[in-house]
């Protein structure tokens, strides 16, 4: 007499039943994975059939002024073209000019010609570290004296910036 023990037999299969729902699980998350992937690395318009490239328009062809301040207001580009740049050099030494006398609006550069880095503090404006060689823009827009002094340096300096 033989005796079959289906316990066993339907356990292997139930159990590679399993494992075929988790290998088909992976497989789609696989797939939909990849789709995902290649949504993102080639953008949108590609996997949606969409190939045709975003029109560029040379440079040439645009009108300057419309180019550089495209969403400005026509007293915005008026004030804008009416700023001027003003430098300022700081050595180990010296501030050059150590006072400077500026319109409302308008950008102070100062450039760092020591061989430290240095800082440049004022009353709520600067303390940016400024390594050497390297620049600091600033604008001042408000019509007053700004002192500053500058941090880092052996000696002890100061200037003023002076809006009329």
């Amino acid at each position: 007499m033989i005796i079959l023990n289906t316990n066993n037999i339907d356990g292997e299969n139930g159990i590679n039943r399993i494992k075929w729902k988790y290998i088909f699980a992976g497989f789609c998350l696989l797939i939909f994975g990849f789709s995902i992937y290649k949504f993102v690395l080639e953008g949108s318009f590609k996997l949606l059939g969409k190939t045709e490239p975003v029109p560029v328009i040379p440079v040439e062809n645009v009108d300057k002024e419309e180019f550089i301040f495209p969403t400005k207001a026509p007293e915005e580009i008026e004030l804008i073209s009416q700023v001027e740049t003003n430098s300022v050099e700081i050595t180990e030494t010296a501030i050059t000019p150590t006072s400077l006398t500026i319109k409302p609006h308008d950008q102070v550069f100062f450039s760092n010609k020591t061989k430290v880095e240095i800082k440049i503090v004022g009353k709520n404006w600067g303390g940016i570290p400024i390594g050497t060689g390297e620049n600091m823009s600033q604008p001042f827009n408000e019509k007053g004296e700004f002192n500053y002094k500058i941090e880092g340096l052996e000696v002890e300096l100061e200037g003023v910036i002076k809006v009329v």
